[in-house]
């Protein structure tokens, strides 16, 4: 299958199989048409050649331009594109296994504050 009959087969599934609001399909669409566009521009092939080598190189390409939570989604869309690929025996298994983004239960480390910066030298400084 070339990429427009890959999306076309997936839009059917998220309509058709899944029941899913047009707003939901239009952004599960959007997802894999950021994939798709990122694929072409890298001149990397099409939807069904994509390895795990690929898909971290798009991953790291999302973390330029998108937020954490943006990212989680996108390539959540992308494994279920794969997950669909895989049932019908188009391709193996999902490229998307490596983690992507940092748990957002879990949290980013933060940059310290200047107060806590002043404190950290105002304390750490020795007095004679």
């Amino acid at each position: 299958m070339n990429n427009r009959e890959i999306i076309l087969f997936f839009k059917s599934y998220l309509e058709d199989q899944k029941h899913y609001s047009p707003y939901t399909v239009a952004a599960y669409l959007d997802d894999v048409g950021t994939l798709t566009a990122f694929l072409e521009n890298e001149y990397l092939g099409d939807l069904e050649g994509v390895s795990e080598r690929i898909a971290k190189f798009y991953i790291a390409h999302l973390h330029n331009r998108y937020a954490p939570g943006s990212i989680r989604r996108k390539t959540a869309s992308v494994r279920t594109l794969y997950r669909l690929l895989a049932l019908d025996g188009s391709v193996p298994p999902t490229p998307l296994k490596t983690r992507c983004c940092p748990n957002p239960r879990n949290g980013s480390p933060s940059s310290p504050t200047k107060t806590k910066s002043v404190n950290f030298w105002t304390a750490s400084t020795i007095r004679p």
